[in-house]
């Protein structure tokens, strides 16, 4: 494909008509003002002068397509990840292409609505429209070699007959190649409670969204992560959803393969669960359990003598020197996520965030996104964020990884 830029996310006009904004042939040079503001017909725009000049001609035009619009006013779809308001799909994006030119795509209603400008942003093909198959729409992603867009529909009577998602590809120039429809999956509203993000590697894409799940036996639809892993080349599934496993009973075959305790500890504290988990241990199913975020040291020390081998947070462990010894002598790993952290408040004053204490104690801490929908977060920007935070080193981002990797496998 022609493009080469990743997909920015952006804010958009609502408008499917733009004006048209005097941008230079080639972007200012730093010593001739990079930072230069520029008029519009309704807005003056001035890019970033931290920018390098290669940058500044994108950046003009993300600002072009945040503020300008027919009637003058801008719209606003950027998601509220801070649990007040759960994150919802991304509706918007923008591709530079290598000529300089710009492709926007943007969810209006039931439909996807594709427009190319020029390199001074002059409206230069017809809108192509395409309709959704599905009428929820989730995401949009181009890869390497194809587009890719994601919708589904609710499924109010909880049916694994149901379609929920489908995934289709399209080539560059908007034709349908192939598509790949998922059933059920415990999905009673998809793409509910958080933003679909998708990323490709080696041929599989691979898509991370939310959803509400089937009713609970109190008529509860509690909200979950879903992900996919697609072979793109044969719109498949890939991989196995769950894993092989030699059950206690001598059994091969699919089953269980380990189980994970999640939610808001404090409401449902973790000694509730107490016999389910016994159960696991019985059966050498190993398991991890959530514990020390909403919930502080001791639904930590619960969890451990239970028999979790893994901590989800249990960032708030500080708080009783017993428990971090607890953690250290039996090697506890501690799946820490400091962005979600700080959106929920665990840690009052992240100034004092005690990753760097844990690992200077010989704690096997790893650093997780939690739920990157709902935070819109990823380990890159993790590790940033720490840095800036807590002065991480590149010696400790190294341990942690091996933490991480020893882990996934406890």
């Amino acid at each position: 494909m022609k493009k080469q830029s990743k997909i920015l996310s952006i804010l958009l006009a609502a408008s499917l008509t733009f004006g048209s904004i005097s941008l230079p042939s080639d972007p200012p040079s730093p010593a001739s003002g990079a930072s230069d503001p520029v008029q519009t017909d309704s807005v003056t725009v001035t890019p970033d002068p931290s920018l390098a000049p290669a940058d500044a001609r994108k950046d003009l035009a993300n600002i072009f397509f945040q503020t300008h619009s027919q009637g003058g006013t801008a719209t606003d779809n950027i998601s509220k990840n801070n649990y007040a308001v759960y994150g919802q799909a991304v509706n918007s994006f923008i591709e530079e292409e290598t000529d300089g030119s710009f492709l926007r795509i943007e969810h209006i209603d039931s439909a996807i609505i594709v427009e190319r400008y020029d390199p001074e942003l002059k409206k230069a093909d017809p809108v192509t429209k395409l309709t959704l198959p599905l009428p929820k729409y989730g995401g949009y992603f181009t890869g390497a070699n194809a587009r890719y867009l994601v919708c589904g529909q609710d499924n109010p009577n909880d049916s694994d007959e149901k379609e929920v998602v489908r995934i289709i590809k399209y080539d560059n120039d908007w034709n349908e190649l192939n598509h790949l429809s998922i059933y059920g999956s415990n999905t009673y509203e998809p793409f509910e409670a958080g933003s679909l993000q998708m990323t490709e590697m080696n041929g599989t894409l691979y898509i991370h969204a939310c959803h509400t799940m089937y009713a609970t036996d109190k008529g509860v639809h509690h909200q979950a992560n879903m992900s996919f892993a697609v072979n793109e080349e044969t719109m498949e599934l890939t991989g196995e959803y769950v894993k092989k496993r030699i059950l206690a009973d001598g059994r091969k075959g699919y089953g269980v393969a380990a189980m994970d305790l999640a939610g808001a500890e404090a409401l449902y504290p973790t000694y509730k669960y107490k016999e389910l988990f016994k159960k696991a241990a019985d059966r050498n199913i190993p398991f991890t359990i959530h514990a020390g975020e909403a919930g502080g040291a001791a639904e930590v020390a619960c969890a451990i003598e239970m028999g979790a081998a893994r901590i989800g947070h249990g960032v708030r462990s500080y708080e009783d020197p017993a428990v971090v010894r607890m953690i250290r002598e039996k090697g506890i790993f501690l799946e820490m996520c400091p962005t979600s952290n700080r959106i929920t408040k665990a840690i009052p004053d992240m100034k004092v965030y005690p990753l760097r204490e844990y690992l200077s104690q010989g704690i096997r801490v790893a650093v997780c996104t939690d739920d990157m929908a709902i935070c819109r977060t990823e380990l890159k920007k993790e590790f940033e964020y720490l840095k800036k935070l807590v002065g991480l080193t590149e010696e400790e981002k190294v341990q942690i990884l091996k933490n991480t990797s020893d882990g996934a496998f406890s």
